[in-house]
């Protein structure tokens, strides 16, 4: 049985030094603060426990790994891509958490470099939000998935208050954010079959919280 430890970042000294990507090193910035951290390290924490264990697991939208961790005690074989070029660096990262079998890709999620049905679970974390051809992307998404696999998706609700906490750490969310979270939802509710989602914080509608998990399976 893989190991169920609980959710555990990676060591903050990887992250200290700015890497070069700007969004980036400000999400790594936010993830490791004592009062920010607290909502950008729970989307971690809802995430897991929609997730099966798996045999094969790919995270689209790695970044700079910050999830990996904690995705491989629910993964055999993990594999993480991403558009930026600074996975080796990400790679040297992982490898000092003792990670040294995480198969790493640089491409686009419009474009993805495995075949058919590879994976019995996609990870996708504040990545759709971001994607302007978001049919597209869920798309080839679900071809990578095998059939009966899982998708799991996790992006910010758009409201006032989510506005106004992007505003606070410099950031228009409609300008970096062409889709909302209802958008996102029903582009996936097109083509896959949800099995249930998080919201965080718990017990509110959707529309009203920050932060939304989806796990959708692939029934075709």
């Amino acid at each position: 049985m893989m190991n169920k430890q609980r959710f555990k970042l990676p060591d903050h000294r990887h992250y200290q030094e700015a890497w070069g990507d700007e969004e980036l090193d400000l999400l790594a910035q936010l993830v490791y603060h004592p009062l920010y951290g607290l909502v950008y390290r729970h989307r971690y924490k809802m995430a897991l426990p929609r997730m099966p264990e798996s045999d094969k697991v790919l995270e689209i939208g790695c970044g700079y790994g910050l999830f990996l961790p904690a995705l491989s005690r629910r993964a055999k074989d993990l594999h993480a891509m991403d558009i930026h070029p600074l996975l080796g660096r990400v790679k040297s990262a992982m490898e000092k958490e003792g990670l040294k079998r995480i198969g790493f890709s640089r491409a686009d999620i419009l474009r993805l470099p495995y075949k058919n049905g590879s994976f019995d679970t996609v990870v996708c974390m504040s990545v759709l939000e971001h994607v302007v051809k978001l049919g597209d992307a869920i798309s080839e998404m679900k071809r990578v998935i095998k059939k009966g696999g899982c998708l799991v998706a996790g992006f910010p609700v758009k409201n006032a208050v989510t506005k106004m906490l992007f505003k606070l750490i410099g950031r228009d969310d409609d300008e970096i954010h062409p889709n909302s979270h209802s958008s996102i939802l029903g582009a996936l509710d097109k083509q896959m079959s949800l099995c249930g989602t998080r919201v965080f914080p718990a017990y509110v509608p959707v529309d009203l919280g920050f932060y939304c998990i989806g796990e959708y399976r692939k029934n075709d």
